[in-house]
């Protein structure tokens, strides 16, 4: 299956999976995703239907700083 990647400059990289079941579930358990030598966080995924093929869509946003994180403490 065709794998767009829309960076945050809406930059577009294309790939190609052939297990895309295994590659929707690595997103969901991990945070960031590098490519080109760069951490990106997904945004948004999306599954585009033509008629002769089918690509999904992945957009990309800039990781935030760590810095910028909000941290949160619960007492029980």
């Amino acid at each position: 299956m065709n794998i767009t990647w829309i960076l945050p400059d809406h930059t577009i990289r294309e790939t190609i999976t052939k297990h895309i079941d295994k590659l929707l579930f690595t997103l969901e358990v991990v945070d960031s995703v590098s490519l080109e030598g760069s951490s990106y966080r997904v945004v948004k995924k999306e599954l585009t239907v033509e008629e002769e093929r089918c690509v999904v869509t992945i957009s990309l946003a800039h990781q935030m700083p760590e810095s910028d994180v909000t941290v949160s403490s619960c007492n029980f």
